[in-house]
């Protein structure tokens, strides 16, 4: 298409022009009604802990409830030939050696071992007596129990002779056997019993015998009393999530650089992620140990609303003269200008991590069911992702940039030191709690031969929950 005379006087008059254009002034003017292309792939990310989150929880009720079958089994099973509960060890006289009866239990016949002491002791009030019993029929599984045996009478520990008696009382169809007098055990037969009672309590003990007691044990409606951290080393799988707050420091390092370092002043910290996934081992003085996998999501804005004037010059007309008749004369010269500038920057840059993390920490005080625990470790980052902006050693230096764009910031080997202080309520084998978290970069975030450097610290609350397979 032929541009008429107008068009083309209009062309070339707009081809002679030159003016500078603040170009973020003008994205600032048009991004609001630009419409953004970028796809939104946090929901793969959400979608993703989601599914991780459900299947732990499965996998943990899924354990949890194997376990609760085999106790339920075990708790319901009739008392048959291959299943015995109890012996009694009977006084005949005084300052004879004592007697501890321990029953064994086979498919064929239950038999109770007598193993003797020379010591006397004098008797206590409660005694904790430990019963192992194993089903011949379900030989993947055994349980320890621990029973209180109560007293109802004292006296003088009597001989190595032991004796086994039935409460006919609670089934009637039992027959009591007569009293066999052995020195190394004794045959019994138990038929279908609901209850067997010990008379006499002689329990393994360096000092001596504590105690003698009346034990009375139902097989069908005994309880389990789990041992509360009677271990060495306790295995534990661990899982944390939260929210963290992010405060970024930059200081510039290089002694030429143009970079004016109030830009620094002009960032916020806004919220973040953080989730963790540990295996780790607790002593049974406190102190636990362990090692895993964090993933943090933190969060940075930028925000200048300032308004700028720069004085300048340069050339143009000062001056135009007219003459009488009627030329015109053109003095040019050296001009005095004022930019005036208005910012209106809002923009945030992002950095996600994926660390490997060390850590050690103590179980600091146990209140009933809860407890404070403290714990530090140190994390290095293997995987590192950032987008948003960052300054270059200008003037302004204010820079934009998406993820896989050259940029500033490390890709990886970013050393955090963390600390954490965590409240926990304690089940069987499950630990809910809420912790404190203080995360600190060491070494920063930005690569070591940039002219600034930046360190970012993270505060945080997570909740957690720590599962013990082996209580």
């Amino acid at each position: 298409m032929d541009l008429n005379k107008k068009e083309k006087f209009i062309k070339e008059a707009l081809t002679q022009e030159n003016h500078d254009l603040d170009t973020h002034a003008l994205w600032n003017d048009i991004q609001p009604r630009v419409e953004s292309r970028e796809k939104d792939r946090k929901w793969i990310l959400f979608f993703f802990l989601g599914a991780l989150s459900m299947g732990l929880v499965w996998m943990l009720f899924s354990w949890y409830g194997q376990e609760t079958d085999i106790a339920l089994n075990a708790h319901n099973a009739s008392t048959d030939p291959s299943r015995s509960y109890a012996a009694q060890a009977q006084d005949v006289n005084n300052g004879a050696p004592e007697t501890y009866a321990a029953l064994n239990s086979n498919a064929d016949q239950s038999t109770a071992d007598a193993t003797s002491f020379s010591e006397t002791t004098e008797l206590s009030d409660v005694d904790i007596v430990e019963i192992n019993h194993k089903d011949a029929s379900k030989a993947r599984y055994a349980t320890s129990e621990l029973v209180e045996a109560k007293i109802e009478n004292e006296g003088s520990l009597g001989s190595t002779d032991i004796t086994a008696s039935y409460s006919n009382d609670i089934n009637p169809n039992s027959q009591s056997p007569s009293s066999n007098t052995v020195k190394n055990g004794v045959s019994i037969s138990p038929g279908q019993l609901q209850i067997l009672t010990l008379s006499r309590i002689d329990p393994l003990d360096p000092i001596g015998i504590q105690s003698v007691g009346l034990l009375e044990i139902d097989p069908h409606h005994a309880e389990v009393i789990i041992p509360h951290r009677n271990y060495d080393w306790l295995p534990f799988i661990q899982w944390h999530a939260g929210v963290i707050k992010t405060n970024s420091i930059s200081e510039i390092i290089a002694s030429d650089a143009i970079l004016n370092g109030n830009v620094f002043g002009k960032e916020s910290g806004v919220y973040g992620y953080s989730s963790t996934f540990n295996l780790g081992w607790e002593r049974n003085d406190g102190w636990y140990y362990g090692l895993g996998i964090d993933y943090t999501q933190s969060s940075i804005r930028y925000q200048n609303t300032e308004s700028v004037i720069e004085l300048g010059s340069s050339l143009g007309v000062n001056a135009i003269y007219v003459d009488r008749n009627g030329q015109t004369t053109t003095i040019s010269g050296e001009l005095m200008e004022n930019t005036l500038t208005n910012y209106n920057i809002n923009w945030y840059r992002q950095h996600r991590h994926i660390n490997f993390e060390v850590f050690m920490g103590k179980r600091l005080i146990d209140f009933g069911h809860f407890s404070l625990s403290a714990d530090a470790g140190l994390l290095y980052g293997i995987v590192q992702q950032h987008n948003g902006y960052y300054f270059e050693d200008s003037f302004n230096g204010f820079m934009k940039f998406e993820n896989g764009e050259d940029n500033i910031y490390a890709d990886s080997g970013n050393m955090k030191l963390r600390s954490t202080l965590a409240l926990n309520y304690n089940l069987n084998h499950f630990s809910f709690g809420i912790q404190a978290l203080y995360r600190h970069d060491l070494n920063g975030i930005t690569k070591s031969n940039n002219f600034y450097k930046t360190r970012n610290t993270d505060f945080g609350i997570r909740l957690g929950l720590t599962y013990f397979p082996k209580w």
